[in-house]
């Protein structure tokens, strides 16, 4: 965790904070899919600081995120009749195999980076679950979920398994950002009108 600068700490807020902005002029969202929203920028600030204490708040906040996007799952409509069980499973499976690979190199923030893993697979187990009542929707909120994963999967990898200075850090850039950026918005716009 090297030291960021506050340009990069504002670039990496504006384009959800942007979003945010944009649900709440152009939609009528929930209060579920607001607090998502602005957890997320929160997290976004927190966790492009080089502070640990600071890092670990920006998780929180990013687990604050995932709770409430639960809660939009929960108001957009879930069935068991829908779920989707054997992505289920493999959720939880690539969840433990994250947390094998993550906790111990993650050093004093293991304890929050377990946490932060079983909270971003309870959204994705629940959003197994979604059924909207349109298959589109559905199917764009699926979709989220799974940029999401990735998103997090490789942007842990990269904060705390791969050395600073790897080749590996530009494409992992050029999948994580996009990939994170296209889930808040697939959510927002599946979700907030």
């Amino acid at each position: 965790m090297g030291g960021v600068s506050l340009g990069k700490t504002i670039a990496k807020a504006l384009p959800v904070g942007g979003l945010l902005a944009f649900v709440l002029a152009a939609f009528t969202p929930s209060a579920a899919l607001i607090t998502a929203l602005a957890c997320a920028v929160i997290g976004d600030i927190l966790v492009s600081r080089s502070d640990r204490r600071v890092f670990a708040l920006g998780m929180a906040a990013f687990g604050l995120a995932h709770a409430a996007l639960i809660a939009v799952f929960v108001e957009e409509g879930l069935s068991l009749e829908a779920m989707r069980w054997v992505a289920a499973a493999g959720i939880l499976v690539g969840a433990a195999g994250m947390a094998a690979i993550l906790v111990r190199p993650a050093g004093g923030l293991g304890r929050a980076v377990l946490a932060y893993i079983c909270v971003i697979a309870v959204m994705a187990v629940v959003a197994m679950a979604i059924d909207t009542g349109a298959a589109d929707r559905d199917r764009l909120i699926l979709i989220a979920v799974a940029l999401f994963l990735a998103s997090d999967a490789l942007l842990g990898l990269l904060t705390f398994r791969i050395a600073e200075g790897s080749p590996l850090h530009v494409p992992f850039d050029l999948i994580i950002w996009p990939a994170y950026y296209g889930a808040m918005a697939l959510f927002a716009l599946s979700t907030g009108g």
